[in-house]
């Protein structure tokens, strides 16, 4: 009979801690449950305030291209994403990085298929297999006509800017200028590239070069007498000017001073740049304070 009391009063000990536990286990579920539902509002607030304040110092004009409902329905499908599902956030990783190359490329002008690309994708991905010799020719093919892409989405750009009023008006005003200033000044030489320049002080000793840098004072000003730019003994080398300065300035010898009459083509073309409308004809006055032939 001992027994049997002890073990019932070792079981109803038994239960009783159980139940203790029990109840602490649950009084602790109940309140990480809580806490985590109230994590998750002031965790949603804190970063939706964030992200407003980032998209408000956005300035305007670039603000209307990201509406709210588009930022919401990209945020909404990451983060109700199923996350017990690899595969699908793999996807959603490697999916981020096509699409951010697919958009580098519709933002210069090429046009992409994205249902295309998609069903080829898919086509590929799902084969059995592939040879390392086979995804080389595949890149190499790719690169080539992503290149020559943007190339001619490039050249139909510069087509378009150059045919708008605006840029014909340049042209024309800088035609009238050059035809002006050679009736005016016999001087003037145009070289088979049509660059305009004239020799207001020959230098002395070597030329710059097609291949050379100078140091140089200039100012440079549109047709109608506008200063868009100048500098004193700044450097500069014939790879990484505009072609028609790079041009006239290879001829130069230390010392000299040469008036350069840069038509739009050898200049910034139908580009706008800072000050200087497109298809501007740009005339610039420069000195050689010295020359540093290429080696």
């Amino acid at each position: 009979m001992k027994k049997i009391l002890l073990a019932c009063g070792a079981a109803a000990l038994a239960l009783s801690i159980a139940s203790c536990d029990s109840s602490k286990k649950s009084a602790g579920n109940d309140e990480l449950a809580a806490l985590g539902d109230s994590l998750s509002l002031v965790a949603g607030e804190t970063n939706g305030s964030t992200w407003l304040m980032q998209y408000k110092q956005v300035p305007a004009d670039e603000r209307s291209k990201f509406s709210k409902s588009g930022i919401l329905k990209g945020v909404e499908t990451m983060v109700l994403a199923d996350t017990t599902d690899q595969g699908f956030l793999v996807g959603i990783n490697i999916g981020q990085q096509m699409m951010q190359n697919l958009y580098r490329l519709e933002s210069a002008g090429v046009p992409v298929d994205r249902k295309a690309f998609m069903n080829e994708f898919k086509k590929a991905f799902n084969g059995d297999s592939v040879a390392e010799q086979e995804i080389m020719m595949l890149q190499s093919k790719l690169s080539e006509m992503s290149r020559r892409a943007m190339q001619l989405a490039e050249e139909k750009k510069e087509a378009e800017a150059a045919a708008t009023p605006e840029a014909q008006a340049n042209v024309e005003a800088g035609k009238k200028y050059i035809e002006v200033a050679k009736a005016d000044d016999p001087a003037i030489v145009t070289t088979p590239s049509g660059l305009n320049y004239k020799v207001v002080k020959e230098g002395e000793g070597e030329k710059v070069g097609a291949k050379g840098r100078a140091v140089v004072n200039y100012k440079g000003t549109l047709v109608d007498g506008t200063e868009f730019d100048s500098g004193e003994g700044a450097r500069f080398s014939t790879s990484n000017v505009i072609p028609g300065f790079a041009e006239g300035l290879a001829m130069m010898q230390k010392g000299g001073v040469y008036t350069l009459i840069i038509p739009a083509e050898l200049g910034y073309g139908s580009k706008a740049m800072g000050t200087i409308p497109p298809m501007s004809t740009l005339v610039f006055e420069v000195e050689v304070v010295d020359v540093e032939p290429a080696e």
